[in-house]
């Protein structure tokens, strides 16, 4: 799982506050966040202030155009159909045949 930020946006302790909520949350998932490993949000320029939450290859949540940060809760429910759809997929040999 990837928590994706600008690393000098005004907001950055709130978006390492979400991701170690979401680390709490979920302690047998692995949260890399771009403070830890250099990674950057795909087509963003490095004066935007964003915010995205990865699983795999999916986007869970993102800030919206107008800059609005989903909410911890919200993100935090998303995820766990997300880790329990990958467990069971897991447990059940994640193939067809």
């Amino acid at each position: 799982m990837d928590v994706l930020y600008h690393p000098e946006t005004k907001y950055l302790d709130l978006y390492i506050e979400i991701a170690d909520a979401i680390e709490v949350a979920f302690p047998s998932v692995v949260v890399r966040g771009n403070e830890k490993d250099g990674h950057v949000a795909e087509g963003r320029s490095d004066e935007d202030d964003y915010f995205r939450v990865e699983f795999g290859d999916q986007t869970i949540a993102e800030t919206t155009a107008g800059g609005r940060l989903p909410r911890l809760e919200d993100i935090v429910e998303a995820l766990e159909k997300k880790v329990t759809e990958k467990e069971k997929k897991d447990a059940s040999g994640g193939g067809c045949g």
